[in-house]
C-alpha cells in the first residue's frame, strides 16, 4: 500500500472546537479526493483530549502532538501513483487546498507519502 498522510496542527487562533467544524468539512473534502483517485481507503482522526495522552507526552518528553492525521491509501504500483497524480491536479485537491488555510498552521504540518511495510487488522 502507498499512503498520503497529513499531520495537522491547528492554526493557533482556532479554537478546538472551530477546528472540529472545520474538520469535519475537510473529511467531506478528502473523501472527495479519495473517491477521484481511485484510493482504497481513507482516514480522518483527532487528538483525543484526555490525560492519558496528556501522561504519555509527559513521560516521553515527546512534542505537542498533531491535532488531526489523514490516511489516504492506494494499492501500490504504477497504475495508484498515476491515479494520485491525475487527482492531484483535479477539483477536489484545489478545494482541499483553500480550505487547509483558513483552519491549518502549514508551516508546523507534515505532509507525505509512506509505502507500507507490514499491518495487522482484525477488523
Amino acid at each position: 500500500m502507498i499512503a498520503f498522510v497529513q499531520c495537522v496542527r491547528r492554526r493557533p487562533e482556532i479554537t478546538p472546537a472551530v477546528f472540529q467544524r472545520h474538520w469535519k468539512l475537510y473529511g467531506e473534502q478528502v473523501h472527495a479526493f479519495a473517491e477521484a483517485s481511485n484510493a482504497v481507503r481513507f482516514s480522518l482522526s483527532r487528538m483525543l483530549a484526555v490525560k492519558e495522552s496528556l501522561a504519555v507526552i509527559a513521560s516521553r518528553g515527546t512534542s505537542e502532538p498533531f491535532d488531526g492525521l489523514v490516511q489516504i491509501s492506494w494499492a501500490s504500483g504504477s497504475t495508484a501513483m498515476a491515479d494520485v497524480e491525475r487527482a492531484f491536479a483535479g477539483p477536489a485537491l484545489v478545494a482541499m487546498k483553500r480550505h487547509q488555510a483558513e483552519f491549518m498552521d502549514l508551516e508546523r504540518c507534515s505532509f507525505f507519502f509512506t509505502v507500507q511495510d507490514e499491518a495487522f487488522d482484525r477488523l
